[in-house]
């Protein structure tokens, strides 16, 4: 996709904002929905797309999110499909926050009007080149490509997001608000249908990857950039420490049957000096057969918490050579926007 281009024609666009002479953008003092940010205040206005569009800790962590999601930016459930997963859909204006998922619940960012202006783009994210120096982008080069990576990126996700009209009626609907409610079905299947063809290198390098699973995120941070949780989940000291409660019980239930079955192979013995022989076989085998299966439900246990990661790992890595062999596309499964997202295997 061409740089000083916007990713959508000025006929799609689904936000309009007076241009006046000379001056672009005239007609709006400040931001679209943003009445604290003033378009004449280039440092403010900076900050605010920055922090509004920018994932920087992901951006740093991209070349290892492989271990723990598939790497394709394809690789997000459309909304309908994300209720299929019981998942409720938060929403959230943190961008390092969207489409992050912790069990049952996904953070999802709505569509910031201002990216739905065709002039917006042109004005500040696109031109650099401009015929006046009125029209030209107040950002310098560096901060423009990154503020328009960003952008795209997160543009390209709602083509995979709103896949289907029950999608967009998800989107709209009054608790979320993702989609401006004045925006028909089919005007924004003509402002997104060319979101598929943004390449991975025209967006940031979080959106190389679709959903990423918290609890995954949070060992990533620690592990690579040696800090605390990306997202705190646990408000409370009960929730903090309730997580403990199952792994410990399993623990010391499992040392319970263990300790008890040995008990039981000591006490056999007084069993033998009395000549009780049967019994003394019986408890003696009995004894062993439970220590021999738990042993067995343990490995069993252990081989799973193995093998899935070790599965999911495989296979991201296989699709990330895959990726690497055919460029920087989408998966061919997912490209056109007309698969289920149980079609794509997600980890």
């Amino acid at each position: 996709m061409a740089d000083k281009k916007p990713p959508f024609s000025l006929a799609s666009q689904l936000h309009t904002l007076t241009l006046d002479d000379g001056t672009p953008l005239a007609g709006s003092k400040h931001l679209p929905s943003q009445p604290r940010i003033k378009l004449a205040d280039i440092d403010a206005l900076k900050n605010f797309l920055q922090q509004d569009l920018c994932t920087p800790v992901l951006d740093r962590l991209a070349p290892h999110l492989y271990m723990i999601s598939t790497p394709s930016g394809s690789n997000i459930s459309p909304l309908h499909y994300q209720r299929v997963k019981s998942r409720q859909i938060i929403l959230t204006e943190d961008p390092r926050l969207h489409l992050v998922w912790y069990h049952d619940r996904i953070f999802v960012k709505p569509l910031p009007t201002y990216l739905l202006s065709y002039s917006f783009w042109e004005r500040y994210l696109c031109n650099d080149n401009a015929a006046t120096a009125a029209a030209a982008s107040p950002f310098q080069a560096t901060e423009r490509q990154r503020l328009a990576n960003a952008a795209r990126g997160l543009l390209r996700t709602y083509f995979y997001l709103i896949r289907h009209e029950s999608d967009f009626r998800i989107a709209q609907h009054e608790e979320l608000q993702l989609v401006p409610k004045d925006v028909t079905w089919e005007r924004f299947c003509d402002f997104s249908t060319a979101f598929n063809e943004i390449w991975d290198q025209d967006v940031a390098e979080r959106y190389h990857y679709g959903e990423l699973r918290l609890s995954r995120l949070n060992y990533l941070v620690k592990l690579f950039l040696i800090g605390r949780d990306y997202q705190e989940v646990n408000w409370q000291y009960s929730e903090y420490f309730a997580r403990y409660y199952g792994p410990l019980l399993f623990v010391f239930g499992v040392l319970s049957v263990l300790l008890s079955a040995m008990q039981v192979g000591l006490a056999v013995e007084q069993l033998q000096s009395h000549h009780w022989t049967a019994m003394y076989r019986v408890y003696r085998w009995f004894s062993v057969a439970i220590l021999c299966a738990l042993g067995a439900v343990l490995a069993w246990l252990i081989g799973l918490a193995l093998l899935r990661p070790f599965d999911e790992l495989a296979y991201t890595v296989k699709m990330k050579s895959w990726k690497r062999s055919k460029g920087n596309t989408a998966l061919p499964s997912l490209q056109s926007g007309q698969a289920s997202g149980n079609q794509m295997r997600t980890v």
